[in-house]
């Protein structure tokens, strides 16, 4: 079978896996990934603590999946570290 012969459905179940990492995603499915709304992830972006687009043209900026997904993993960890103890005892 000639791969113009195959479907879409098909041509992209051959892909190998590792292509995965380097999927380009837009701003909404960036922000999707870990719940959030685009103006939140657009913000952390500005501010430098989420990962900078891969491309940036005007009407398509878009971001490494592998790249959000280490951003989300990171913040996961983040979220459940325990807190530091802010009543402590000075005497």
């Amino acid at each position: 079978m000639k791969l113009q012969d195959r479907s879409p459905r098909e041509t992209a179940q051959s892909l190998p896996a590792a292509l995965a990492d380097v999927t380009l995603i837009d701003a909404r499915t960036s922000a999707a990934t870990g719940g959030m709304g685009v103006s939140w992830w657009l913000a952390r972006v500005a501010a430098g603590e989420a990962p900078k687009p891969a491309i940036q043209r005007p009407r398509m900026t878009r971001w490494r999946l592998v790249d959000v997904r280490n951003f989300w993993a990171a913040q996961a960890v983040d979220s459940s570290a325990p807190a530091s103890s802010s009543n402590t005892n000075k005497g």
